[in-house]
C-alpha cells in the first residue's frame, strides 16, 4: 500500500450519496497463551477468509463492540473490547488471557469487497484486564507501553545490590 491513509475506493465510498460498501474491522490477538494459534475475529455476521502472510486465514464473525482510545492529551487514553460470550473457541481463547501479561491486538479497516486490501495501516495496541460473566468477555485496550512505569525499575537494594549503603 502507498502512503496514503485511505484508499481512493474507499474515500469514493465514503464519501457517496448512497453506498453497498461494508467496511469490516479485522482484530488480531496474539499471546504466548493461546497455544493455538491467534484468535482472528471480524465485525460481521459471518466469517470472512482473507490473505494474511501469504496464507488464507478465516477470521470467525463476531459482533463485538469496540470503543477506540480517545486522543487526549492529559492522561493515557484506553479503549475497550467487548465480545458476546457466544462462541466458545473466542471465550476460551480471551479467558486464557485474565490475569496475564497484555495480548497483543492487531486492528484492520477493510471493504467487504477486498478484505485483502487494509484501508489504512493496522493499528496495533495492548489487551490487558480481561474480565468476562454470562454474555460478555472484554477487556482494555491501550497503546503499547504507555501505561508502563517510569523508570522501569525501582533504584533500591533489591534490584541493585550496593547501592544503597547498609
Amino acid at each position: 500500500m502507498s502512503d496514503q491513509t485511505i484508499t481512493n475506493a474507499a474515500l469514493a465510498e465514503t464519501f457517496a450519496q448512497e453506498s453497498g460498501e461494508v467496511w469490516l474491522l479485522f482484530v488480531t490477538v496474539e499471546h504466548p497463551a493461546l497455544t493455538d494459534g491467534p484468535l482472528y475475529l471480524v465485525r460481521n455476521t459471518v466469517d470472512v477468509t482473507r490473505t494474511v502472510a501469504g496464507q488464507p486465514v478465516t477470521y470467525t464473525g463476531a459482533q463485538f463492540e469496540y470503543v477506540p482510545p480517545e486522543q487526549r492529551e492529559e492522561n493515557v487514553s484506553v479503549g475497550r473490547i467487548r465480545v458476546p460470550n457466544v462462541h466458545r473457541d473466542i471465550v476460551n481463547g480471551l479467558r486464557l488471557l485474565k490475569n496475564r501479561d497484555p495480548a497483543r491486538v492487531t486492528l484492520e479497516w477493510t471493504l467487504a469487497s477486498a478484505p485483502d486490501t487494509p484501508q489504512q495501516h493496522p493499528l496495533e495496541l495492548d489487551l490487558d484486564q480481561v474480565s468476562y460473566d454470562a454474555e460478555w468477555v472484554e477487556g482494555r485496550l491501550t497503546a503499547g507501553g504507555l501505561n508502563a512505569a517510569y523508570p522501569e525499575l525501582n533504584f533500591d537494594n533489591a534490584n541493585f545490590p550496593g547501592i544503597y549503603p547498609g
